[in-house]
């Protein structure tokens, strides 16, 4: 997949199974599409175990990391203002704009629409 790709590990753990991918996807905030392409060529491509399967559908867990590129689509001062730590009465902080942030996420808004990643989660 020229200089985008992934690599790929997987065990058993007692009666779980696991898999573990690294990828590096397209870069640019306009590249979707083809950070789209490159998920799917993954998947389509990196077999592990029993081969005939795609990966997600042969592991009780499988987490990808990496360098992913999707971009929070915001001017970066309203990224930045948006990101501000705030403490709490509590003694917690939150983060100001965090509905900005994540309304604003193009993985978040690719996953909702079906185009990637639809079988995972990925916490706020």
């Amino acid at each position: 997949m020229g200089n985008k790709g992934a690599v790929a590990a997987s065990m058993q753990v007692r009666a779980t199974s696991l898999c573990f991918v690294g990828s590096h996807l397209a870069a640019r905030p306009e590249r979707i599409h083809e950070r789209n392409t490159n998920y799917t060529d993954i998947l389509e491509c990196l077999r592990l175990g029993r081969k005939e399967f795609e990966m997600t559908h042969q592991f009780h867990h499988v987490f990808w990391a990496g360098d992913l590129n999707y971009r929070v689509e915001l001017p970066f001062e309203a990224a930045v203002t948006a990101s501000e730590v705030v403490p709490l009465k509590s003694g917690g902080f939150k983060v100001a704009g965090l509905a900005d942030l994540l309304a604003a996420d193009q993985l978040a808004q690719q996953q909702s629409q079906g185009q990637c990643f639809q079988a995972f989660m990925e916490a706020p």
